[in-house]
């Protein structure tokens, strides 16, 4: 069986085909963004791009495992006055869009596996925290035992700065740049 797949705006290359659709038995699931054409030993699927779906509004979160949840918690509470319960670290901290500096946002990036971007850590996530002084949060977490990584970036997105946090997390730090 031959088998094309589509999108309805590129679909003008099978025009042709489409126009014999009367003669296709036509398949479509309840809520499916795809309708799928069967006949004359021919497959046609075709993605609806046009259809309003649901999309993503941002990063709701990051979860992750610790080995002592709340020794970490603490920790982060202590040297970077983390909104956090240190005592129940199971309640996890907010942070309101409204607080934010009018610079800042959220980024969802996957790297790639050979990434040396998360290193010296060796997990495979890395976290971005906003923060009004990438020296001053760097001079804190340091006098916390991290290791500090790297220098100091200043560029045109703002300031960044790297450290080891107890678990062994890389995070990153960021300042956005001011007036924007």
């Amino acid at each position: 069986m031959k088998i094309i797949s589509s999108e309805y705006r590129h679909s003008d290359m099978y025009a042709p085909i489409l126009a014999d659709a009367p003669n296709y038995k036509m398949h479509t699931l309840p809520g499916s963004r795809s309708i799928r054409m069967f006949g004359s030993g021919l497959l046609i699927t075709i993605f609806r791009s046009n259809i309003s779906m649901a999309k993503i509004l941002g990063l709701g979160g990051i979860f992750f495992k610790s080995a002592n949840p709340a020794r970490l918690a603490a920790w982060y509470h202590r040297w970077l006055a983390m909104p956090i319960d240190p005592e129940d670290a199971s309640t996890g901290a907010s942070f309101q869009p409204s607080a934010l500096p009018k610079a800042a946002f959220s980024v969802w990036s996957p790297f790639k596996a050979t990434t040396k971007y998360f290193a010296p850590s060796t997990l495979n996530f890395m976290f971005n925290l906003i923060v009004d002084d990438v020296d001053g949060a760097l001079a804190q977490v340091a006098d916390g035992g991290a290791e500090i990584v790297g220098d100091v970036e200043k560029g045109e997105y703002g300031t960044f700065g790297w450290f080891i946090d107890p678990d062994g997390n890389k995070v990153e730090l960021w300042t956005p740049p001011v007036g924007q």
